[in-house]
């Protein structure tokens, strides 16, 4: 029997997207233990919804849990650099949504820190594990397109006022860059996939 990974969310707004197609389709290697979420209604109603005992405001408490191996961190972006810094410090595995950090600096701090945990990161770039990327990479690893030399990629995406509404979108300093940022960095990360 595999080692089932127990895992605290930190932001129940996407967290809970994590729970739902990550960790609830995946029981025999994970289990959800803390909910981590400013907002109590929503804390409490994702513990609630799924049956998760653990729930804490503050994202310190989640540190110190002996127990807990995985923190997947579903916040605002301006908040990512220091809670994956904490996490790895603390030993723990690091989940997180993109953007990862803000600036190539914090890159390199992220990569060291990294280097020095018992604990791993992994940003969240959920399209390269789709089932057509993962045929295409399969088609271009077997050398059935031939090497690729030369691709473009371009981003089509409209979101309309009401994504906006949140207040932390459509700003620079907390979603820590513009539209390459907050939608493009898909593509090209699918890009960079299955080009290397």
């Amino acid at each position: 029997m595999s080692k089932v990974y127990t895992v605290a969310v930190v932001g129940g707004g996407i967290g809970r997207s994590h729970i739902v197609e990550g960790y609830e389709t995946n029981k025999d290697l994970f289990k959800v233990i803390a909910i981590c979420d400013l907002d109590a209604t929503r804390r409490n109603g994702l513990a609630d919804e799924f049956g998760i005992e653990r729930r804490v405001e503050n994202f310190d408490d989640l540190l110190a849990m002996d127990d807990l191996d995985i923190i997947d961190v579903c916040t605002p972006p301006m908040v990512h650099y220091p809670m994956v810094l904490a996490a790895l410090r603390a030993g723990k595995h690091v989940i997180c949504e993109k953007p990862l950090v803000g600036s190539l600096a914090q890159v390199d701090e992220v990569i060291a820190e990294e280097g020095k945990s018992r604990g791993l990161l992994m940003p969240v770039f959920q399209y390269r594990f789709g089932n057509g990327i993962q045929q295409v990479k399969k088609i271009i690893d077997a050398g059935l397109a031939g090497k690729p030399y030369v691709g473009t990629v371009e981003t089509l995406w409209r979101r309309g006022p009401d994504y906006y509404v949140v207040p932390w979108r459509g700003k620079w300093k907390t979603e820590l860059g513009g539209v390459l940022i907050t939608h493009a960095i898909h593509p090209h990360d699918i890009f960079t996939y299955l080009m290397g």
